[in-house]
Formats: C-alpha cells, structure tokens, sequence
C-alpha cells in the first residue's frame, strides 16, 4: 500500500478589489480566482494594492504587504 501526501503551494502575491471592513477584511483576486482575506496584524489595504499570501485559514487567506517586485503587471495596450 502506497501513502502519498499531497502539498499545495499558496500563490505568492494577489491584487486588492475591495474594502470589506476598513482595516480587517478584504476580497483579493488570486489567479482569477476571488477570495475573502484577512491580516495578522493590523495593517490596511486599498483596492489596487498587490498583497502577499502567507497562509490560508479555513476559506479565507492571510495577507501581508508586498516585500518583492510584482509579478503583475500593467499593460497599456
């Protein structure tokens, strides 16, 4: 009998969309995907903002701001 444990890896980074309580939760779009989000301390976001993922709680994710240059990008075109 094989056993094999399945990882999935959180996406890095998503993108802010809208303010569902000012400074405690926010919807964010990950790969097309809409999400409810939440941060572990205190910090606040507005749409538009590039946040970080760092880790999932039940249906919600956990952000944090982003350290790193975006993978987003904005085309003009």
């Amino acid at each position: 009998m094989s056993f094999k444990k399945e990882y999935r890896q959180l996406p890095t980074e998503g993108i802010v969309v809208e303010i569902v309580r000012k400074s405690e939760e926010w919807r964010v779009q990950v790969y097309g995907v809409y999400w409810f989000a939440k941060a572990n301390r205190h910090l606040d976001f507005n749409p538009g903002d590039i946040v970080r993922v760092v880790g999932r709680r039940g249906n919600k994710l956990i952000i944090d701001k982003q350290k790193c240059e975006s993978l987003y990008t904005i085309d003009d075109h």
